[in-house]
């Protein structure tokens, strides 16, 4: 903030975390009740799930460490009806479950709590320090590797290999 795409249709964010449970159960649950949904679009990936209420309200959950699903999201329509839609979402899928998510409201200075942790403290798990959905860079086979080699006296400028990896001839 403020150097975001969406500061300024932005009203509020959305942060959260399930620990200790099976990604696949909450995406297979959120994806049968929401993708014949004509107001929602629900997409989902192996370790991702994305659930969007167009000009209202966005949710991202995403799996980065096995039994450790991340929420986040965004608030576009602050309304009353709408912010009630949204904790009953969450708290019919995510809530069942040992989770936390928080709904920060900007323009009304307010952040609202949803938490299920049993007795158990709320702890963030870091796990930036390792990607979790890696993707080898394939070569191009067109480039000699002679070439591609950085110690040859002979080799290509980055503009000329960038050149063979996006344009064809």
């Amino acid at each position: 903030e403020p150097f975001t795409r969406e500061y300024f249709s932005k009203k509020g964010g959305i942060w959260g975390q399930v620990n200790g449970e099976n990604f696949m159960f909450i995406c297979i649950d959120l994806f049968s009740n929401y993708k014949n949904d004509v107001l929602f679009r629900c997409e989902m990936t192996e370790n991702e799930l994305i659930l969007e209420k167009k000009d209202e309200f966005f949710l991202y959950l995403m799996e980065p460490l096995n039994e450790c699903i991340k929420i986040l999201g965004s608030v576009y329509n602050d309304s009353d009806e709408v912010l009630s839609e949204l904790q009953e979402i969450i708290q019919t899928h995510i809530l069942y479950m040992n989770s936390y998510v928080f709904i920060e409201l900007i323009d009304r200075e307010q952040v609202i709590s949803l938490e299920n942790l049993e007795g158990t403290e709320r702890h963030e798990v870091l796990y930036r320090f390792k990607p979790f959905n890696e993707r080898k860079f394939q070569l191009d086979e067109s480039v000699p590797d002679k070439q591609l080699e950085t110690n040859d006296e002979n080799s290509l400028s980055i503009w000329e290999k960038l050149k063979y990896f996006f344009i064809k001839k």
